[in-house]
């Protein structure tokens, strides 16, 4: 039998990490940063976004009273995440009054990206409001 003859040889360097270099420097939104803040709860422009504007990729929530939050899915404009607010809060208590015991939300939050590309409150659906 002929043995086989690799065409090009293998070599190491050293062993380790692969991207050991990659963080040597600093961002420029690090360097100009000395304590790391937590993100912003809210988006500078909530209350003002128009319910027709194009969020992006938007996502709405659903919390309780307790904290408890379910996700019901992604929403291109605030009129979208209303239309499915209702639709979802009249399921829930057609669920509630057949079915049981279904997780009853107080609020629902749409969130989105802000300026800084982190995802912030947009807009607030609470159970007294006339729009649910």
């Amino acid at each position: 039998m002929r043995r086989l003859t690799p065409r090009f040889a293998l070599r190491f360097w050293r062993a380790g990490v692969m991207n050991r270099d990659a963080m040597k420097t600093t961002t420029k939104k690090q360097a100009t940063s000395k304590k790391q803040t937590p993100p912003k709860p809210y988006h500078p422009a909530f209350g003002t976004i128009g319910r027709d504007v194009d969020l992006g990729i938007g996502i709405l929530i659903a919390e309780d009273a307790t904290g408890q939050y379910e996700i019901l899915g992604p929403v291109a404009t605030i009129n979208e995440a209303i239309e499915i607010a209702r639709r979802d809060y009249a399921n829930r208590l057609d669920a509630l009054e057949h079915l049981g015991d279904p997780m009853c939300p107080e609020v629902y939050k749409v969130w989105s990206r802000n300026y800084d590309g982190e995802y912030s409150i947009a807009f607030e659906i609470r159970e007294g409001d006339a729009i649910l």
